[in-house]
């Protein structure tokens, strides 16, 4: 579980670094748990309301990840709350057009969770064909989109049967490769 961890926080490493900061960063708490961890990240990010300027906003960005990865390192082990942080990072990734660091992100993380945490895993295929998309790889976003929709197709739990219906259509979403 430690090359986890250091491999999510060299990858926070690395969007920190993209980015030069006049201001510091405010203090993120410890928290007991892995719950309050979460609910503290989680609050923050949906009382934030988010500036116009641009890098504002990508600095209010950075403080939302910097909170959800405090759970991710705190506490690895969580099959609960990790998993979602993990899934809020890469959505706040995808915000900031950083769509192949949310699918190097989610691939890392995919070999934890995998056939233990259905949700989890059905969820993540969706976010890294979505980036992929984004980047305009749509065969590579198929192949992703593919697996989902045949792995998760019979699953009855509602969050799942999203996914594998969101994956479904963008699989069947028509995309010109460039040089095609």
């Amino acid at each position: 579980m430690k090359i986890t961890v250091i491999s999510f926080t060299l990858c926070f490493a690395l969007i920190l670094c993209s980015c030069v900061r006049k201001q510091p960063l405010s203090v993120i708490p410890d928290k007991d748990t892995a719950e309050s961890q979460y609910l503290y990240a989680y609050m923050y990010h949906k009382s934030t309301i988010p500036p116009a300027e641009s890098q504002a906003l990508h600095a209010m960005y950075i403080g939302l990840i910097l909170r959800y990865q405090k759970v991710v390192e705190r506490f690895p082990d969580d099959m609960q709350y990790t998993p979602e942080a993990i899934l809020h990072i890469a959505r706040l990734m995808n915000a900031q057009n950083q769509n192949q660091r949310c699918v190097n992100y989610l691939e890392a993380a995919l070999p934890l969770y995998r056939d233990k945490l259905p949700q989890f895993e059905a969820r993540a295929l969706y976010r890294i064909g979505l980036s992929l998309d984004r980047q305009k790889k749509y065969a590579e976003a198929k192949v992703i989109y593919k697996e989902c929709t045949q792995k998760f197709s019979g699953y009855t739990d509602p969050v799942i049967k999203d996914s594998v219906m969101r994956c479904n259509r963008l699989y069947n979403a028509a995309h010109i490769e460039a040089g095609a």
